[in-house]
């Protein structure tokens, strides 16, 4: 196909006068970077390059360090592999679409597009390429991905009708006979009550995930007010294991929806009782304010083994007899529609601790 006249004459342009590279990659692009792939410890990167990564100017050119701060840990395989593959077969495109954690605790989508470029001998030794911010994109996918709020609401509601009047026939039931049962009968109406009460939890979730799928209202609120809340509202579970939740006195307000985040401490509370193994569950609450907002939900359990941790987070996975496997998910789900991140680590004494950060 014949060349336009008028991009012949950009191309020439933009070779005689740098300004105009500098205008299309500021104004077109969320940054570009341009690495040697024979010494991957060099890259340049746009100046919005790293201002929609959040880091420092220059920091990008020290390769491997900036990899292991930015991007996601749950990305960096699947990102690293089909940058290799790239390179090993530069015909088929590097267009990707992963998540990087900012220093100010945000974490921002990406999508990366990249061009492997060869020497007169024919070897891959650079790649150019393109960042595109699809942040804004991706929380909305994650609202559409969740069941819409008005069918959630009337499903709940319905469905909660029905669960009531189960587990109130079901307690008839064993009222009508006015004595003990046979023990064949009593363990199946114990079987019945525990059935009941996961689908009553599973109700609750669902309403959650209904939750999540509106509008967030923004609000300043004292983190202190949510976990006091997120408290008083616990399920039975909580209250029927005796459980202690502490929180420091001192903790700061965060810029949030408040309905969600109270629905994420709630969550993280009720995880970390149900999956404790000692008699008396605690759970203690901290945070701390910098560049970031970092809240620590700890417990005394048994902690979560680093190769199960990610899957922690999956829909319908629960280590809970009776649980929905949704809990976390919906966790990370709102942690991620405020911007921010939920990961889970280690305490010192060897119990669960999930980290919230908050930008």
């Amino acid at each position: 196909m014949t060349d336009h006249p008028l991009r012949t004459e950009l191309y020439e342009r933009v070779q005689e006068d740098a300004s105009i590279f500098d205008f299309l990659h500021e104004v077109s692009l969320d940054g570009i970077w341009y690495l040697d792939v024979t010494a991957p410890n060099r890259m340049w990167a746009s100046r919005r390059f790293e201002e929609t990564l959040g880091i420092e100017p220059g920091a990008a050119s020290s390769v491997t360090d900036w990899w292991e701060r930015s991007v996601h840990p749950e990305d960096r395989e699947e990102l690293w592999s089909a940058f290799v593959g790239h390179l090993a077969h530069p015909e088929r495109p590097l267009d990707h679409v992963a998540r990087y954690c900012r220093t100010d605790g945000a974490v921002v989508w990406v999508r990366i597009r990249g061009m492997a470029m060869r020497d007169e001998s024919g070897e891959v030794t650079r790649v150019l390429g393109a960042h595109t911010d699809v942040t804004e994109l991706k929380r909305a996918e994650q609202r559409m991905a969740l069941l819409n709020d008005d069918f959630v609401r009337i499903a709940s509601h319905d469905l909660g009708h029905h669960v009531r009047g189960i587990s109130f026939g079901v307690e008839l039931l064993a009222e009508a006979f006015g004595g003990p049962l046979p023990q064949a009968a009593e363990e199946q109406l114990e079987r019945l009550r525990t059935k009941v009460s996961a689908a009553a939890t599973l109700l609750r979730r669902i309403g959650q995930v209904g939750a999540v799928s509106r509008t967030p209202e923004w609000r300043l609120v004292p983190l202190g007010d949510l976990v006091r809340c997120a408290v008083e509202g616990r399920d039975d579970t909580v209250s029927a294991s005796g459980a202690v939740v502490e929180w420091a006195p001192d903790l700061p307000a965060i810029e949030c929806d408040p309905v969600l985040m109270q629905t994420v401490l709630m969550n993280l509370i009720v995880n970390a009782v149900t999956h404790n193994d000692q008699a008396v569950p605690r759970v203690t609450i901290r945070a701390e304010q910098g560049e970031s907002t970092v809240i620590r939900v700890d417990d005394n359990g048994p902690g979560i083994p680093p190769e199960e941790r990610a899957a922690v987070f999956e829909p319908f996975r629960s280590g809970a007899p009776d649980g929905s496997g949704l809990g976390l998910t919906i966790c990370r789900q709102i942690v991620e529609l405020h911007g921010g991140r939920l990961s889970v680590e280690d305490t010192a004494e060897g119990g669960a601790r999930f980290v919230i950060r908050l930008p």
